[in-house]
C-alpha cells in the first residue's frame, strides 16, 4: 500500500523517471564502450586469421599455377626407367606366347591358333616399344587445352590474381587511415573481417582442391605411361584384352 502511495504523488514519479534516465545515460555509453572493445578485439583476432589465410592463399595460387604447367609426363625419370623395364619384360613374354601359340596350333586349340593370334601379336609387339610416345602424343593433345588456359592466367602471377581477387583489399581492411576518413566502426571493421575469413577459407577449398585433382592427374599418367607396355601387351591375347581396355578407359579419362 505504501508503495502505491508513493507513486500516486507525481513529484515522487518525476523523481523516479529522471533517475532511470540518469542509470540509462551512464549504463548506454558503458555498454557501448564494453561492446566496442570486445569488437575491436574479435577484429584483431580475426584479422590475423584472416592475414594468414591470405598469404597461404597466395602461395596456393603459385603453387596451382605450376602444378597446371606441368607438361613433363614422358620425360619423368621414373616414368623413364619403369616404362623401360616393363618394355623388356613384355618383350621377352613376347617368346614364350609364341611357343604357346606354336604348341596350341600344333595341338588344334581354336582359340589359340596362329592364324587369330600371331597377326595381332606382331602388331603389339612393334606397338610396345612406341608405347611411351604413343601416350606421349596423346597427352600433349590433351595438354593443348590446359595449357590455353594455363597461358591465360600465368604471366598474371600470384600477385596480380591476388589484386584480381580482391584479397590484397581484404588484407588491408580497418587500418587506422581507412577508420579516419571512412569513419569505420570496430563493430564494422570486425563484421567485414569475419565475412572476409569466409570468403578466404571458402577460396582456399576450392584451390585445395583443384590442387589435388591436379596432382593426382599426375601421379595417375606416370603410372599409366609406365603400364603402358603392358596394356599392349594383354591387348594381344583374347582373355586379357579386358583389362588393356581398362587401362585405357583410366588414360583418356585422366
Amino acid at each position: 500500500k505504501s508503495f502505491m502511495k508513493f507513486f500516486k504523488q507525481p513529484k515522487n514519479i518525476l523523481l523516479c523517471t529522471m533517475i532511470m534516465l540518469g542509470i540509462l545515460l551512464l549504463v548506454v555509453p558503458a555498454h557501448a564502450l564494453v561492446m566496442e572493445t570486445v569488437a575491436s578485439i574479435v577484429g584483431n583476432i580475426v584479422a590475423g586469421i584472416v592475414w594468414i589465410i591470405g598469404r597461404v592463399l597466395v602461395q596456393l595460387m603459385y603453387l596451382l599455377i605450376w602444378i597446371a604447367s606441368y607438361n613433363d609426363f614422358i620425360k619423368s625419370q621414373a616414368v623413364a626407367s619403369g616404362w623401360v623395364i616393363l618394355r623388356d619384360v613384355c618383350n621377352m613374354f613376347f617368346i614364350v606366347i609364341l611357343l604357346f601359340v606354336a604348341f596350341a596350333t600344333v595341338l588344334n586349340i581354336e582359340g589359340y591358333s596362329w592364324k587369330k593370334i600371331l597377326p595381332k601379336m606382331l602388331i603389339m609387339a612393334v606397338l610396345i616399344n612406341f608405347s611411351k610416345l604413343i601416350c606421349g602424343v596423346i597427352i600433349d593433345i590433351a595438354q593443348v587445352v590446359m595449357l590455353t588456359f594455363v597461358n591465360g592466367f600465368r604471366d598474371i602471377g600470384g600477385g596480380n590474381l591476388r589484386d584480381m581477387l580482391g584479397i590484397n583489399k581484404l588484407l588491408s581492411i580497418g587500418n587506422d587511415e581507412a577508420k579516419v576518413t571512412g569513419g569505420v566502426t570496430p563493430l564494422s571493421v570486425m563484421g567485414t573481417y569475419i565475412l572476409a575469413l569466409g570468403y578466404l577459407l571458402v577460396s582456399t577449398v576450392v584451390i585445395v582442391v583443384i590442387v589435388c585433382v591436379l596432382v593426382m592427374r599426375i601421379i595417375m599418367l606416370w603410372i599409366l605411361i609406365t603400364l603402358s607396355p603392358l596394356a599392349y601387351f594383354l591387348a594381344a591375347l583374347p582373355n586379357t584384352k579386358k583389362y588393356a581396355e581398362n587401362w585405357w578407359k583410366q588414360f583418356m579419362d585422366n
